[in-house]
């Protein structure tokens, strides 16, 4: 009798081991299954996020394209955001004329762009030096630049490129130059631009401001001027002016698109060609950097 109960309690022991154990695996599979339907719903708004970049990419070359001044796109860095399938798309044309050139601009318009986005003034001249070094025929080393020994000496297998920046992907591999501060320079610099100067009509913020014997209070002016709302009145804020692209004229298109957590960013570099038969010519569409979450990628430039 006793052997008997004592059987008895080690089988109610097992068959309680037994339900803990279903529990368990009941509770695992309904926890695998909730975090395979979020993935599965993240992708999808991933997926669609996509869409409405590209949506919003191209609404903003028809924009550029309409022949109405009064309802033309402008491509002075102002935000243009647009409301699509429950999500939101924020546009910024910039001209590459409104950007700093790589290869033809003033030193001290790059070294001042540099500092006006945060890089210290001894640190800024330096990487100066490094990019005229690194686009320059000569291997002569500038006072705070580098050539090849350099580069070497870096641990790096290939040296200055010298010769001309052809697409401003090359501007991070100038020697000292940052992935940080590579992709903070992005959104301003050119490589398809021989223009010294800037077009200060289509030039945004932080190109405005890092321009010599600038009025930040002036600058702050002129972009509230283009930001403004078109429902405001005229003596509440001055109107903005848009300044239709000609033809042949390259400019920057970046969609950033919200769809609850899913961010995508597309970006484009283009041309209005003016040819009835071909008006937009596309020299890179690629996916850009969510500059808020520092997450992205970028892809190889498509010809």
């Amino acid at each position: 009798m006793v052997e008997w109960r004592r059987d008895r309690g080690l089988a109610l022991v097992m068959v309680l081991w037994v339900l803990a154990l279903m529990a368990v695996l009941g509770t695992s599979v309904a926890l695998s299954g909730r975090t395979d339907l979020q993935l599965a719903r993240n992708l999808a708004d991933g997926a669609r996020a996509e869409a409405l970049a590209d949506a919003g990419l191209n609404r903003a070359v028809l924009g550029l394209l309409d022949e109405d001044p009064a309802a033309a796109w402008s491509a002075d860095g102002r935000l243009y955001t647009l409301e699509f399938s429950g999500g939101h798309v924020d546009i910024r044309i910039v001209a590459e004329s409104g950007k700093v050139s790589l290869n033809f601009a003033e030193d001290a318009l790059i070294h001042n762009l540099m500092v006006v986005l945060g890089v210290p003034d001894d640190e800024a001249a330096r990487l100066v030096d490094a990019l005229v070094d690194f686009r320059d025929p000569d291997d002569l080393v500038r006072l705070n630049g580098a050539e090849l020994k350099d580069y070497l000496a870096a641990g790096r297998a290939n040296g200055p490129k010298n010769a001309p920046l052809e697409a401003i992907e090359e501007l991070s591999r100038v020697l000292g130059m940052t992935a940080e501060l590579y992709q903070r320079m992005r959104p301003f610099v050119t490589a398809v631009s021989n223009n010294r100067g800037v077009d200060t009509a289509r030039a945004p913020r932080e190109v405005l401001l890092a321009m010599p014997t600038v009025d930040p209070a002036e600058v702050e002016r002129v972009i509230a001027a283009r930001e403004a709302p078109p429902t405001l009145d005229e003596d509440q804020v001055p109107q903005p002016v848009v300044q239709p692209i000609g033809g042949e004229e390259p400019v920057t298109i970046r969609a950033e698109a919200h769809l609850g957590d899913a961010v995508f960013v597309r970006e484009a570099l283009l041309e209005l060609t003016g040819d009835p038969a071909q008006p937009v010519r596309f020299f890179a569409w690629q996916r850009g950097r969510d500059l808020a979450q520092g997450s992205g990628e970028e892809a190889d430039i498509q010809e």
